[in-house]
């Protein structure tokens, strides 16, 4: 009897020991491919984050570098990464010849603010807009057609003029047509051809 059970325990002892190998085995091998191609990959099927980073000083939970391509991508299907901090930046990309930090999306939005100080900051440097163009009006007439595709009925659009229109000329009022414009009317006709800057942004709640 008990060198039936003594056999029945080494039969374990193998059964595991040889699982425990094998499982051994795959994750070497696991590396082994991961280290081929020079990447580390890790999935999680719970509601814990895959990689979770973590630094008890001063230094960065998660760090990504890299030579020519991009330091850290994230996809999700709510946000794509998301930054959290107490006191310093949630966020922080730094960009030495590059962008800094790209954005994109297809159909929704492509950053969301939400703050109860300062929405956005920006020091330093030129702000480039697409939203921001520029035109003139000819020489002898009252109004100019800016086209634009991305106008609607509800878009605010604000003109400046930026040279001498002569006297009694002045930007009157801005006629929208939407998908295709807008007309900058003026209250005279203009001496000398006039240059204008424009802005235009779409209302969040119209």
């Amino acid at each position: 009897m008990g060198e039936t059970v003594e056999r029945t325990d080494r039969r374990a002892v193998l059964t595991a020991g040889a699982a425990t190998a094998g499982a051994m085995a795959l994750t070497l091998l696991g590396r082994r491919e991961a280290q081929a191609h020079g990447t580390s990959h890790v999935t999680s099927a719970t509601g814990d984050p895959a990689i979770h980073g973590e630094n008890s000083d001063d230094g960065d939970g998660v760090l990504g570098t890299s030579v020519g391509g991009r330091g850290v991508v994230g996809f999700g299907a709510l946000v794509g990464v998301h930054g959290e901090s107490v006191a310093g930046f949630g966020v922080q990309a730094i960009s030495h010849s590059g962008t800094a930090v790209a954005v994109g999306t297809l159909s929704g939005i492509g950053v969301d603010i939400h703050s109860g100080g300062t929405a956005l900051r920006i020091t330093g440097g030129r702000l480039k807009l697409t939203q921001v163009g520029s035109g003139a009006v000819p020489a002898g007439t009252d109004l100019v057609f800016i086209p634009r595709a991305d106008v609607t009925a509800n878009t605010h659009v604000s003109v400046a003029l930026t040279a001498d229109p002569g006297p009694r000329a002045a930007v009157s009022w801005i006629e929208r047509v939407p998908g295709a414009g807008f007309t900058v009317h003026l209250t005279a006709r203009v001496r000398n051809a006039t240059t204008l800057t424009y802005s235009v942004a779409e209302p969040a709640f119209p």
